[in-house]
Order: structure tokens, then sequence, then C-alpha cells
């Protein structure tokens, strides 16, 4: 026997549960949007910083050898203030135009010892690009965002140095993600509780038969 009841109830609850379970796979979509956008932003920041806030502490003198004594804490004075103070910025350091290591934020690197020998990021940067990747270099498997930026000191127009930048990714990717996290769990539960429904509407129904 024909139930317009019965068939109103299902169209209502089916739909609704459709819509909601729709906007699962839709917000992560979203969310990759937005990563991509948040990881621009990220190596806009670099850039920003690598080519504007640094250049004045070094001088823009060309770099043969570590950065020491008073030129390091004119260095360090700008990066804690403007690059370190962001949460997000986990280090900085800087590389010659020979791969040197002539600057670091991370105390345990081996300024002046350590050269980028086959580092892909710094040779593309030492070629005029701007470079970003994602790793998990750290101990603790977190993931960071590091921007490789070149800049050009002195009178010529050649690269002089390379500003590497590393950002904490999981921040970065959580603020990316915004409200559609919450999104996501409001369309599971709104689907589920839609499909509870629609069973006891069937089970009403049924009984009413």
């Amino acid at each position: 026997v024909f139930d317009p009841a019965r068939l109103r109830a299902r169209l209502l609850w089916g739909g609704i549960a459709a819509v909601l379970a729709l906007g699962i796979p839709l917000s992560f979509v979203m969310i990759g949007g937005a990563t991509s956008s948040a990881e621009s932003e990220a190596r806009d920041r670099a850039t920003r910083w690598a080519t504007q806030t640094l250049p004045e502490p070094l001088g823009n003198q060309i770099i043969s050898k570590p950065i020491v004594d008073e030129d390091f804490r004119d260095v360090k004075a700008v990066v804690d203030s403007e690059i370190l103070s962001d949460d997000r910025v986990l280090r900085v350091r800087i590389w010659n135009d020979a791969g040197l290591l002539v600057f670091s934020s991370f105390q345990r690197d081996k300024v002046g010892e350590t050269v980028a020998t086959g580092d892909d990021q710094v040779r593309r940067a030492l070629d005029g690009q701007v470079v970003s990747v994602v790793s998990q270099s750290r101990g603790d498997g977190a993931r960071e965002l590091e921007s490789f930026v070149p800049i050009e000191l002195g009178s010529g127009s050649d690269i002089s140095a390379v500003v590497e930048i590393a950002e904490d990714y999981d921040a970065i990717g959580s603020q990316a993600a915004g409200i559609w996290r919450p999104l996501q769990l409001l369309f599971g539960l709104g689907a589920l509780g839609c499909i509870v429904m629609l069973v006891r509407s069937e089970r009403a129904a049924a009984a009413a038969a």
C-alpha cells in the first residue's frame, strides 16, 4: 500500500543525510585549497623577511665567511625581533654563494663547517628560484615547511646568499583547516542522526501497517 507519509520521511531524512554526507568530501577539498593558500602565504612571508628585513643588518655586503661578533649580534637581533617573533617560525639559516652555512638561529648547527653539498633546495635557490619543501627533519617527526630564498647583496645583481626559513607545517595546516574540521564532525554526526531518524520512521511505518 502506498504510504505518502512514509515516502515523505524517506525523502526528508534520506535527502538531508545525503547532503550532509556530501559535505564531508567537499570539506576536504576546501581544506586542501586553504592549505595550498597557507603554504603560498608562508613562502611570501619568507621572501619578504629575506629580501626586505635581513639585507640591512647584513650590511648589503657579500658574505664570504661566517657571521660573527658584532655582525652576528646585529643579525640575530633582527632575526629574533622580526622573524622568530612569529610563533610559526622554527629557525633561520643563511647560506653564502658557496653553499657554506654562515648563520643559524639553531644553536646545534655547525656554522662555518656545514656545506650544502648536494642540497637541491640550496642549489636551486642559488640559481635564483624561491623554493619551498615540506620535510620531517625534526627529531619528533613533526613536519616543517622550509623556504629557501635567494638574496642579492652589494651592488651586483648576482645571488649573494640563500636565506632558509623553517616554519611549523602542522601549525600552518591547523590554521588553514580553520572552521572546516568542526564542520566535518557536524556533517558526520548530522548524517548519522538523519539515518537514525530514517530507520525509526521506517520501523514506525512498518509497525503501523
